[in-house]
């Protein structure tokens, strides 16, 4: 029982509840998505993706990100460099 009241919704998640489409209309303010850059980003309003790419490869029996460029750096591991992504619709 102590852990009851961490498993009540606070005020802000009732709001959302109680008001039909809220959530929707909370998701259609979201332009910018990346998932804590385990995607690239993209915008969902404008249903635009990035030209971004990873290159991964099987090493010991598992699947690596490659760091070309450096996750580290602007593009988080990412190639941005279009030549083998096609944007939907283009």
């Amino acid at each position: 029982m102590a852990l009851r009241p961490a498993l009540r919704p606070g005020p802000e998640e009732r709001r959302l509840r109680s008001e039909p489409g809220s959530i929707l209309k909370a998701l259609g303010k979201i332009t910018s998505f990346n998932g804590g850059n385990i995607v690239t980003t993209s915008n969902p309003v404008a249903r635009t993706t990035s030209n971004c790419y990873l290159i991964g490869m099987v090493t010991n029996g598992l699947w690596v990100r490659h760091d070309d460029p450096p996750i580290s750096g602007p593009t988080h591991g990412y190639r941005c460099d279009s030549e083998y992504v096609t944007a939907p619709n283009s």
